[in-house]
């Protein structure tokens, strides 16, 4: 039962980003040669980003209000996870990967204040100033990541 409001707002992100995006996206001029804007590789996992922020806001408003039993530390840090390893795969297997050195950094920040916020917050008793302090340097980061890649 908990889990049909953060359902519907992952189902409500896609429809949005399906109905937002009709038809071909248009096709670069060959003219115009490779991009390189330093955020383009990751315009394909927007998506995923997408989702992956409906479900942290979520969780940080159950956290702060009703202490919710199912977004513990360790979901938010496994989603974080989650986002992090698939745009580490996909810098990874790029020809430049230095050219990423932004986005490397913020992944870096992100995953270690995401793993600060893992078992310690998962115990619904002590989840008190600590807890909340960790969620907010984790949020911090999330928002400097999704600027890093072009999301934010």
């Amino acid at each position: 039962m908990r889990d049909r409001p953060l359902a519907a707002a992952v189902a409500c992100f896609l429809l949005l980003t399906a109905c937002a995006t009709p038809g071909e996206p248009p096709r670069p001029s060959p003219a115009a040669g490779p991009a390189t804007s330093p955020t383009a590789p990751f315009e394909a996992s927007f998506t995923e980003i997408g989702a992956a922020n409906i479900v942290l806001m979520s969780c940080i408003g159950r956290f702060n209000v009703e202490e919710s039993e199912w977004c513990t530390g360790t979901f938010m840090s496994d989603l974080v996870d989650d986002v992090t390893t698939t745009l580490r795969k996909d810098i990874a297997g790029r020809p430049d990967p230095a050219r990423f050195a932004g986005v490397s950094a913020a992944i870096r920040d992100l995953e270690k204040s995401a793993a600060a916020v893992r078992q310690p917050c998962d115990d619904l008793p002590a989840r008190k100033l600590h807890c909340l302090a960790a969620f907010d340097t984790m949020m911090n980061d999330w928002y400097t990541f999704t600027s890093a890649t072009g999301y934010g």
